[in-house]
Formats: C-alpha cells, structure tokens, sequence
C-alpha cells in the first residue's frame, strides 16, 4: 500500500514539476537573447554619440605638433602609471602585493566603468573586485576601492592652493573667481578636517555609521547586521593604522605624480 500511494504521489507531481520547468525554458531562452540586445542597445546609445567628439578632437589634433602631441600622450601613460603606483602602496602599506602595471590596468579599467556607468561608486565597487581578484585581501581592496579619490583630492588641493596664491599674485582672478576657488578649498579642507576628527574619535565614527546603515536598510526594506558594519570599519582602522605609520607616502607620491603628469598633459 504504501508503494503504491508513493507510485501514485509520483505521477500526480512529476506532471506538474515537468509543466513548471517546461513553462519556465522559453523565459529563460528569451532572456538569453534579450539581455545582449539590451547591452548592445546600451552600447550604441552611449558609443554614437562620442563619434562626433571623437572627429572634432582628430580634426584639433592634426593642426597641432606632432612633437607635442606624442609627449602629450606619453605623459598621460605616465599619469595612469602613477595611479598604478598608488594602488600598488596601498596594496603594500597592509602587506600587500600588486605589480605597477596590474594597478595600472585595474585602475583604467575601473575609471572606464565608472565613466560609462556607475560614476564613482562604480570605479570603487569594480576596483575592490579586480583588486580581490588579484590576490588582494578585502583590507587592502576595500583601500585601493576608496582611499585614491581622498589621495587625489589632496593632491589637487595643494596644486589648487598654490595655483591660486600665483593667480593672486599676478591680478589674473576676479574678485569672484577669488570667492569661487576659496570656497572649494574650504569644503575640502572641512572634509578633511571631519573625516580625521571621526579617525580619532572611533567611537562616535562606529555609532554614527550604525545608525546610518540602519536607516538606509531599513528604507531599502532589507534586514541590517550591525556587525558586519563593524567588522568593516575594524578593517578600515587596522588599514589607517597602518598609513598613519608610515604607509601613506607610497599612495600620496602616486596621486601627486597621476596629478603633475595630468598638467603636463595639458600643458604640451
């Protein structure tokens, strides 16, 4: 009796099993061809319009000196290697290792996303990735994911400070433009200024980063573990920790040489 019920529980469900995979297989057959056309569909809606850019800069290009133009463009490897460089200190400063050229790659391959799509939380999110990836711990990743934006921030913050005493000097800002720099100064400065004041007080940094992504999970209506928050920031401190002793002269030359190369790009 008992086979028998279980023969028959069989024949009532199998059908059943067999119509719900049958019904899902063309969903999944139209997915697959869906989603390159979408992707393709995103390609040249982003594509197309550049091409014109792209013929103005040729047209720009060919009218300039091909001396100039080669040293142009060899500064700017020279930049994106300057941020391989940095990634690679950061990598380093938590015992870390990443060759220049992989930080390189990473670093242009990340920018690229972030520019298409994404925007800076996109380059942070794809170079955590590629970083663990690579070899890199979450540590190390989770530094080289956030950390270069406040290495570079720093590093036009003093190019923009000297910048604007020589402007001064030499009468070539209006009272305006004077207003204008000054005020960008004093954002970065007051952001560099908060972000060291919670470094120092940890305490009130870990409770204020709880309570936020609490909120934020609870408007995304997703259940929220506190301690992973933690956890993260304990990698953040353990990460600062190791800059503040020393670590942090290998990602600032980075960032002041991606930056300086940058100029000379310009400039030639």
């Amino acid at each position: 009796m008992g086979r028998s019920n279980h023969r028959r529980g069989v024949r009532r469900t199998c059908p059943r099993n067999l119509d719900a995979s049958s019904a899902g297989r063309p969903l999944i057959q139209a997915l697959r061809y869906l989603l390159p056309l979408i992707l393709l569909g995103l390609a040249v809606h982003i594509i197309l319009p550049q091409i014109a850019t792209f013929e103005q800069s040729f047209q720009v290009v060919e009218g300039m000196a091909l001396w100039a133009v080669a040293l142009a463009v060899t500064m700017q490897v020279l930049s994106y290697l300057g941020s391989g460089y940095l990634l690679k200190s950061l990598a380093a400063a938590v015992g870390q290792r990443l060759s220049v050229m992989r930080g390189t790659v990473i670093f242009t391959a990340a920018s690229t996303v972030g520019l298409v799509a994404g925007g800076p939380v996109g380059n942070a999110a794809v170079t955590f990735r590629w970083m663990r990836g690579s070899g890199v711990d979450a540590e190390g990743a989770a530094l080289a994911g956030s950390l270069p934006t406040l290495f570079y921030s720093a590093a036009l913050m003093i190019a923009g400070i000297f910048g604007l005493v020589h402007l001064l000097i030499m009468h070539e800002l209006s009272a305006l433009q004077a207003i204008g720099f000054g005020l960008t100064l004093l954002i970065l400065i007051l952001v560099a200024g908060v972000a060291a004041l919670g470094v120092r007080d940890r305490s009130r940094l870990e409770t204020l980063s709880v309570r936020l992504a609490g909120r934020w999970a609870a408007l995304r209506r997703r259940p929220y573990d506190a301690a992973a928050t933690l956890a993260t920031l304990g990698r953040w401190f353990k990460a600062l920790d190791a800059l503040r002793a020393g670590g942090w002269h290998g990602p600032m030359l980075g960032a002041i040489l991606n930056t300086a190369f940058d100029m000379l790009t310009l400039y030639f």
